[in-house]
C-alpha cells in the first residue's frame, strides 16, 4: 500500500505577537439535539457532532463549516474518537442496562459500518495507534472493552476498578490509564497484552486525563463532591507508573490539556470558576487563571499557543495565551457550551452548545495572518528559501534549514504532539499513519514557519 503525501497550498507564519479571535459563525442544529461531544476527523477534514437526545451524529465540513450528513444511530450517541489508521469514528451508546455499543462509523462514507456490543455504560474512549485498537470503559461492568481497529471485533474484555470513567493513553511506553472514580484509583493497562500492570492510587472521584510527552507523565484529575471536594491532580510517571506529585488545584477539577509548546498542563477547575496552570517540568503551580462560570472543557491550539476553555454556565469560552498565561479573549457562544473540538487545517475551535442546540465556530488568526502561496507541492520559509520537498513518503530538508545552527525541525500531529525529530537530508515518514501533520522549524529572530502536511493511503 502506497501512501501520497500532500503538501497544502499555504504556509502559516508564527508570530509572537498577540493573536485574534472570533466568532466566526454559528452552526444550528435540530431542535432538542442536545450535543454532548465533537470529533475531529483530520483525514476527511470533518467534525462529528452527537446529539444525544435526536440519536444522530452531524457531519461538518471542516472548510465550509456546513453540514454535510447526518447518521442515524442507536438511543442517547454520546463520547467519540477517531482512528486514523482506518479512518473510522467510533460513538459510544447508552442503549438500555443490558446491551449497550459502541457504533463504528467509515470516515470516509459517514456509513455505519459495525455496532460492538461492549459492557455497561459506557463512558469514555480512547485510541491505541501503536496496536491500532481502541478501548471502551464500561462504568457498570468494572471493565475495559478492547475493539480491534481493523475488524471491529471486540478481542478482549479487561477487568479495573470501580466505575471506569475516564481513558487517557501514553504512546511512549504503550500504556492505556483508565480512571475509577469510585476505587479512587488508575487501573495501567499494557496495550499490546491487554492487561492490567499496576493499579495507581489517586484522588476522589478521578476524572480526566492528559499526558505530557516530553516528560512521559500522565496527569490525572480528581475532582471529588460537592461534600467530598478533593481538588487535587495526581501526577504518574509513564515509566515507573508511580505516583510522583499531587498537585493541589482549585474547587473540583474537571479537565486537563497539555501544551507541549510550554511543558505547561492546564487543569479547569468548575467550582472555582478559573484554571489552574502546572509546569510540567516541576509539577508545581505557576499562575491561576479566572474564567467564567463553571469551566468545563479545555482543548489546546497548537499552532496559536493558546489554551480555550469552554464555561457551562456563563455561556462563554475563555481564550488563555500560553506565554504569559493571560486571558486574551473572552467570547460568548451559545447555552451550556459542553463540548469543543479544533480544526488545525483551518485553524478553527468548534464548541457544541447543550441548551441551545448550536455550534459556535471560533477563527483564529495570527498578525500579519495567513499568507496564501501556490507553491507547487513544495515548502518555502518567510525569505522565499525552499524549506522541504516530499517525494514517495521522504521528506527531505535542506541544509542549513535556518540561519540558526541550534533550531531544530520537527513533525506534529494534530494535537500538537511531536511525532519525530526532522534532520537536514532524507527523512523516511512512510510509517505515519493518514492525517493532518504540520511541520515546524524554527527561523531567526521571533518567527518560526508551520506548514501543513495530509498524509492520504
Amino acid at each position: 500500500m502506497r501512501r501520497t503525501i500532500l503538501i497544502s497550498a499555504f504556509s502559516l507564519l508564527i508570530s509572537s505577537l498577540a493573536s485574534g479571535q472570533w466568532l466566526e459563525t454559528t452552526i444550528q442544529l435540530q431542535s432538542s439535539s442536545f450535543p454532548v461531544e465533537l470529533c475531529y476527523n483530520p483525514t476527511g477534514n470533518r467534525v462529528y457532532c452527537s446529539n444525544n437526545l435526536r440519536d444522530n451524529i452531524v457531519v461538518i465540513d471542516g472548510a465550509s463549516n456546513s453540514i454535510i450528513d447526518t447518521i442515524p444511530t442507536m438511543r442517547y450517541p454520546y463520547v467519540m474518537c477517531h482512528n486514523s489508521s482506518d479512518n473510522r469514528v467510533y460513538c459510544t451508546h447508552d442503549v438500555d442496562s443490558d446491551i449497550d455499543t459502541v457504533v463504528v462509523i467509515d470516515g470516509e462514507t459517514n456509513a455505519v459500518i459495525a455496532t460492538v456490543a461492549v459492557g455497561q455504560q459506557p463512558r469514555a474512549l480512547c485510541w491505541n495507534s501503536a496496536d491500532d485498537k481502541v478501548y471502551c470503559a464500561n462504568a457498570l461492568d468494572n471493565t475495559v472493552s478492547v475493539i480491534d481497529g481493523a475488524t471491529s471485533g471486540v478481542i478482549a474484555t479487561v477487568d479495573v476498578g470501580a466505575y471506569p470513567f475516564a481513558l487517557g493513553y501514553n504512546p511512549t511506553d504503550n500504556k492505556v490509564y483508565c480512571a475509577n472514580p469510585y476505587s479512587r484509583d488508575v487501573s495501567v493497562i499494557d496495550a499490546a497484552a491487554d492487561s492490567v500492570i499496576a493499579t495507581v492510587p489517586a484522588g476522589f472521584y478521578a476524572c480526566a486525563f492528559c499526558y505530557n510527552s516530553q516528560d512521559n507523565r500522565m496527569y490525572c484529575a480528581n475532582s471529588g463532591t460537592t461534600t467530598n471536594l478533593d481538588s487535587t491532580v495526581t501526577v504518574i510517571d509513564g515509566a515507573s507508573d508511580s505516583v510522583v506529585a499531587t498537585v493541589s488545584v482549585g474547587i473540583q477539577p474537571k479537565a486537563l490539556c497539555y501544551n507541549r509548546t510550554e511543558n505547561r498542563v492546564y487543569c479547569a477547575n468548575s467550582g472555582s470558576g478559573n484554571v489552574t496552570v502546572i509546569d510540567g517540568a516541576l509539577n508545581t503551580v505557576i499562575a491561576t487563571v479566572g474564567t467564567g462560570s463553571e469551566p468545563f472543557v479545555l482543548v489546546f491550539n497548537e499552532t496559536n499557543n493558546k489554551v480555550y476553555c469552554a464555561n457551562l454556565e456563563s455561556d462563554d469560552v475563555t481564550v488563555i495565551d500560553g506565554p504569559s498565561n493571560a486571558v486574551v479573549k473572552t467570547i460568548t457562544v451559545g447555552e451550556y457550551p459542553y463540548a469543543m473540538a479544533w480544526n488545525p487545517a483551518q485553524n478553527r475551535m468548534y464548541v457544541g452548545n447543550y441548551e441551545s442546540s448550536t455550534i459556535s465556530v471560533i477563527r483564529d488568526s495570527v498578525p500579519p495572518g495567513i499568507e496564501e502561496k501556490d507553491e507547487g507541492g513544495r515548502m518555502k520559509d518567510e525569505s522565499g528559501k525552499m524549506t522541504a520537498t516530499i517525494v514517495r513518503g521522504i521528506l527531505v530538508l535542506p541544509q542549513p534549514l535556518s540561519p540558526n545552527p541550534q533550531s531544530l525541525a520537527c513533525l506534529l500531529d494534530i494535537t500538537g504532539r511531536k511525532v519525530t525529530e526532522l534532520q537536514p537530508g532524507a527523512n523516511d515518514i512512510r510509517h505515519l499513519s493518514p492525517g493532518v501533520y504540520f511541520l515546524r522549524s524554527a527561523v531567526s529572530g521571533r518567527r518560526s514557519a508551520v506548514h501543513k502536511v495530509v498524509i492520504q493511503r
